[in-house]
């Protein structure tokens, strides 16, 4: 379920970036938008994901971390932009 919900906030935020003008601020508030929207309408992969407290998990092979690291760079990407841009600092 941990890899089906990565994936899919994956590819909302993937899909909100795509649909926003061209502009780091505008594509990171659709961003965050997507994020919020996921999680009210799947709010039981989001507590998976998110919420639940690692103790007592079993551990994940590292390569099941690869969709959680995406969601990352997907963030970092819209920030080095931004900052290449001279929109952020």
């Amino acid at each position: 379920m941990m890899e089906e919900a990565l994936q899919q906030i994956n590819a909302a935020l993937r899909a909100a970036a795509a649909d926003a003008p061209d502009d780091p601020a505008a594509r990171f508030e659709a961003m965050c938008r997507a994020y919020i929207e996921y999680g009210l309408a799947h709010p039981s992969h989001y507590e998976v994901v998110f919420l639940l407290h690692a103790a007592g998990m079993p551990e994940l092979p590292v390569e099941r971390l690869d969709s959680g690291r995406l969601s990352m760079e997907l963030v970092a990407d819209l920030v080095a932009d931004g900052v290449a841009r001279g929109v952020l600092r």
